[in-house]
C-alpha cells in the first residue's frame, strides 16, 4: 500500500481521522470489520498497511462496489458531507500554519465533481497521487471514472 509522505498535512488529517474512527468503532454493540488498534498512533506503518490490505480484501467481497460518496455525486447529483468533516482539520492546519496542499487539492477536486459529475475522471486520482508524491502536474484528461 502506498502512503502519503510524512508531512504536517498527513499528521493532522491522519490523527483527526483515526481519532474520529476509533470513537465510532468503540460504540456499544459495534463489531467493525477493520482492526482499530492498527490505526492508533502507536501502531507501526506495517501493521496499519496490513490491516488496510485486509480491509480492502474484505470490501472486495461486498456487493456494493461504489462508495456512498460516489453515489451521492454520480447517482443523486448532490453534494457530500466531506467538506464539513474536513473543516476542523483545515482550521487546525491554518491555526498552526501547517500547509495542507494535498487536502486542499482533494477538496477542490471534490467540489468540481459535485457541480459537474461528468467530470469524474481517473486522471483526477492520478493528479492527486502526483501531488502526494511531490509533483505538481495538472489534470487535463476527462475519462470517466463512473462509467
Amino acid at each position: 500500500m502506498r502512503r502519503v509522505p510524512d508531512s504536517g498535512e498527513s499528521c493532522v488529517a491522519s490523527v483527526w481521522h483515526r481519532a474520529r474512527a476509533l470513537r465510532r468503532l468503540r460504540a456499544p454493540g459495534l463489531h467493525p470489520e477493520c482492526e482499530p488498534r492498527a490505526y492508533t498512533p502507536s501502531a507501526s506503518v506495517a501493521d496499519s498497511d496490513a490491516a488496510t490490505d485486509r480491509l480492502v480484501e474484505w470490501l472486495s467481497t461486498q456487493a456494493k462496489d461504489r462508495s456512498g460518496i460516489w453515489r451521492d455525486i454520480a447517482v443523486h447529483h448532490r453534494t457530500t458531507e466531506i467538506p464539513t468533516h474536513y473543516a476542523p482539520v483545515l482550521a487546525l492546519a491554518d491555526n498552526h500554519a501547517i500547509p495542507v496542499p494535498l487536502l486542499r487539492a482533494l477538496l477542490g477536486q471534490l467540489a468540481e465533481v459535485e457541480t459537474d459529475p461528468a467530470s469524474m475522471a481517473q486522471s483526477r486520482l492520478a493528479h492527486l497521487d502526483t501531488l502526494a508524491h511531490g509533483g505538481t502536474q495538472p489534470t487535463t484528461d476527462t475519462t470517466m471514472v463512473h462509467q
